[in-house]
């Protein structure tokens, strides 16, 4: 338990450097931060533009300490929040009034798949409640996770929340604090559903 409560810690560090990476970024693209970016027909993920890109932070920070490595392609990876994918049922949709209307998805560059999101940040009404990243778990092959991830749903092969630190996922919000969340604070930062144990179930609340 003493050693799980210490990856969990540097889990949580992993989750507060992406935060920095995404508000360097920002920085230097009018304060704009990736969801899923999009340049002409190629789409790049988060992990693309702040690590191999951008240089901001190394691939290790991507990854989950909680989990054994075979290479830095694989294991629990942390995911950045898509507002894009379920729109219309999303919290960034549902909860646009409060939250602030701060999502720009779909924008045309050139390409036929709608895979291009940002968040606006200068225009989120509540930094401290909206979440950016988080822990995230393949459904299809759980000792695998994806840089991006949906907090209200799920798509067949979709990828989702993780509670894998005893029940806790370790969440990034906007203004560059990390918790740890258990399901009643997950559910209060717009969470519909996750796996709570490190399996592909998925529990809805």
């Amino acid at each position: 338990k003493a050693r799980e409560k210490a990856r969990a810690i540097s889990c949580a560090s992993n989750a507060k450097q992406i935060l920095l990476a995404a508000a360097l970024y920002g920085d230097e693209n009018e304060s704009y931060w990736v969801g899923m970016a999009q340049d002409a027909v190629t789409t790049y993920s988060p992990y693309t533009m702040y690590v191999t890109r951008g240089k901001y932070i190394s691939k290790e920070v991507f990854f989950c300490p909680s989990h054994d490595l075979v290479n830095y392609n694989t294991g629990y990876a942390y995911g950045v929040i898509r507002p894009d994918m379920n729109y219309a049922a999303s919290a960034f949709f549902t909860k646009v009034d409060l939250w602030g209307d701060f999502t720009l998805r779909d924008v045309n560059c050139g390409g036929t798949r709608h895979d291009n999101a940002y968040f606006i940040v200068n225009a989120c009404k509540m930094p401290s409640s909206v979440p950016y990243c988080g822990d995230s778990i393949s459904l299809s092959n759980t000792t695998r996770s994806r840089w991006t991830f949906n907090i209200g749903h799920t798509e067949g092969n979709e990828y989702s929340a993780s509670a894998h630190h005893s029940g806790r996922s370790n969440v990034g919000f906007f203004d560059g604090h990390v918790q740890s969340c258990g399901k009643s604070e997950l559910s209060a930062a717009g969470y519909t559903r996750c796996s709570f144990d490190g399996s592909n179930i998925v529990s809805a609340f």
